[in-house]
């Protein structure tokens, strides 16, 4: 018995589900064939669709996406569902798990499709950056920081802000590490040469290949740019 694994379905390129079919691996949420042979997809369909070179608009990428496969419908295919949220503590408030209902439903209801939404009651309000870091941060916790609280943003930008509040509000020195050299993170310094090859971190121009992950070869630098090409093309 072969058992291939893959939690990314939702953002899966259907080519390589094609590929797979070819060498007679079924392919499908679970599904049996060809030789006891399995192929496991797991994930959540409202997240992140795959990357397509020359589409970046929804409506143009989710015909490639696995559910618009012709595997789709021409396998046999058993869904699974998980309904239970292990994240839930049984002992959290009546607040959290209404909560995870209320954001269950901003992806699976259309009623709350490219609508206004009407925050919950039980959530607090906040208009600056400084109310947001008092509110989560009270300053006896920042002095004395406990788990259990967290402040999560869209950007990296907005990170580097709130962490640079946050750090003003301690009483502590702050030590520079960027020397140190640390397993599974870049170096602090990036020294960068002429020829160099270099990966790209972040999705800047997915149209244009331009994501995460992809190889670089640096061409020219100035004081104000860095001039690369995708390596292969």
């Amino acid at each position: 018995m072969v058992l291939l694994l893959d939690n990314f379905a939702r953002s899966l390129h259907p080519n390589l589900t094609k590929y797979l079919e070819f060498h007679k691996v079924a392919a499908g949420v679970v599904c049996t064939r060809h030789n006891n042979e399995y192929f496991l997809f797991g994930g959540d369909w409202s997240q992140c669709l795959p990357v397509i070179p020359g589409k970046n608009q929804s409506a143009d990428i989710v015909p490639f996406t696995l559910k618009r496969s012709y595997l789709w419908s021409d396998i046999t295919i058993t869904v699974l569902r998980l309904v239970t949220n292990m994240r839930l503590n049984p002992n959290s408030s009546l607040n959290n798990a209404a909560f995870i209902s209320y954001l269950a439903n901003i992806s699976r209801n259309p009623a709350y499709f490219n609508e206004l939404l009407d925050l919950p009651d039980y959530l607090t309000r906040v208009h600056t950056a400084e109310d947001l870091i008092d509110e989560v941060f009270p300053l006896e916790e920042i002095q004395d920081p406990q788990p259990g609280s967290a402040i999560i943003t869209f950007t990296n930008r907005a990170v580097n802000i709130i962490n640079a509040k946050i750090f003003e509000k301690l009483d502590t020195t702050e030590e520079g590490l960027n020397k140190l050299e640390m397993k599974g993170l870049p170096q602090g310094i990036l020294p960068l040469k002429v020829n160099a090859i270099v990966m790209l971190l972040r999705n800047l121009n997915t149209e244009q290949g331009l994501c995460n992950g992809t190889r670089l070869k640096i061409l020219d630098l100035t004081a104000s740019k860095i001039e690369a090409s995708i390596m292969g093309g």
